[in-house]
């Protein structure tokens, strides 16, 4: 099974959400069977070689990088397209958001994990992202009843969602006695 992981932002870039995905991708690795890619922002420094496939290819998240996404997306031949929202690499780029369509049209089954909580603001956004069968992973808990707008709990309309609990961004320290 092949998942690629959609983050715009990786390590050695600063976001909780990213260190949140290359854990996740170190994690999922090491499961036999499991080939993990992760599509992301364009880095300008080199990503240590792994048995995790890093595509550091869009540029800016915008609908202009579609053509070279779906390119990605292609050659690599996930079974499951797994994004994260958000993260600070997207930006304001309307890409990240319309993505799950293009990959649900792909004939890919679609995972989210969401974050964070949404406003009213971000309601087309949300309705964008919404449209698609997806399986929705929260990392907060009561996510529809604690975090998301009341009035946008329909984007969570005959959805699969699971609460997996984030994991601390910030490693324990290991000191000895002396330090």
């Amino acid at each position: 099974m092949r998942i690629l992981l959609v983050t715009g932002s990786y390590p050695p870039m600063k976001c909780g959400v990213g260190d949140y995905s290359n854990n996740l991708a170190k994690a999922l690795s090491v499961i036999p069977g499991i080939r993990v890619g992760v599509l992301t922002s364009f880095l300008k420094e080199k990503i240590e070689a792994s048995s995790i496939d890093i595509f550091p290819t869009v540029k800016r998240w915008s609908l202009a990088e579609l053509a070279n996404v779906l390119k990605t997306i292609r050659r690599f031949s996930p079974d499951i397209v797994h994004l994260q929202y958000p993260t600070q690499g997207y930006g304001t780029g309307l890409l990240p958001w319309v993505l799950p369509i293009f990959c649900f049209l792909m004939r890919k089954k679609v995972v989210q994990t969401w974050h964070e909580g949404y406003g009213r603001r971000d309601a087309w956004r949300l309705f964008l992202k919404s449209l698609v069968p997806s399986m929705l992973i929260f990392v907060r808990p009561r996510y529809s009843e604690k975090v998301l707008h009341p009035h946008l709990r329909w984007a969570l309309w005959k959805k699969k969602s699971v609460f997996i609990p984030n994991a601390s961004g910030i490693y324990r320290a290991c000191l000895t006695d002396t330090e």
